[in-house]
């Protein structure tokens, strides 16, 4: 699943809901999300029995209420499985997501992807923490709302899981003046 446009699309957008990819239509920006929503959730239909997927959705309050990500409706058996479906989708979603956040804050690896695909980022980190010193021409003076920083010929942008929350301090400090590297 790490290769997976609906697991990126989970990560990368700050308003993301599995939900939003069930419903008919075109989506024609995000077409791997939508049919990769659409074949899991078959797949989830196609795998358990509506007995099971009942049991499923009777078991979890919150769907049953209405305060999932699906929005206020209140799940009935009537609306058949496939919204039982797409809740069993965001609830794996949520734990492959935390997963991944859970393994961002481990030491980095030569074997990491970005270190494979960055040549020198590894053998640049930090031995104390793993972390990337940064240095003022590493960060632009513009930027827009996504915060990056160049290192060589590549623009790296934080984890959403470490330093997305506070990206405008990347830049903000080179911008008034302060060192990028403290």
């Amino acid at each position: 699943m790490h290769r997976s446009p609906l697991l990126q699309a989970a990560i990368n957008e700050r308003f993301f809901r599995a939900w939003d990819y069930e419903c008919d239509g075109a989506f024609p920006h995000c077409r791997p999300v939508k049919d990769e929503a659409e074949r899991l959730a078959a797949q989830i239909q196609e795998e358990n029995s509506a007995e099971d997927l009942f049991a499923a959705a009777e078991g979890d309050l919150s769907f049953m209420r209405g305060s999932s990500f699906r929005g206020p409706e209140r799940y009935a058996r009537e609306q058949g499985t496939r919204p039982v479906a797409f809740r069993q989708l965001e609830l794996l979603l949520h734990r492959h997501v935390g997963r991944l956040y859970l393994a961002s804050v481990q030491p980095p690896s030569r074997e990491d992807r970005v270190c494979r695909m960055v040549p020198g980022l590894f053998d640049a980190l930090s031995r104390r923490d793993g972390l990337l010193p940064l240095r003022p021409e590493m960060v632009l003076r513009k930027m827009n709302h996504d915060r990056y920083l160049y290192f060589g010929e590549h623009a790296l942008f934080p984890h959403p899981g470490s330093l997305l929350g506070a990206r405008m301090l990347v830049g903000c400090r080179h911008e008034q003046g302060i060192d990028a590297e403290h």
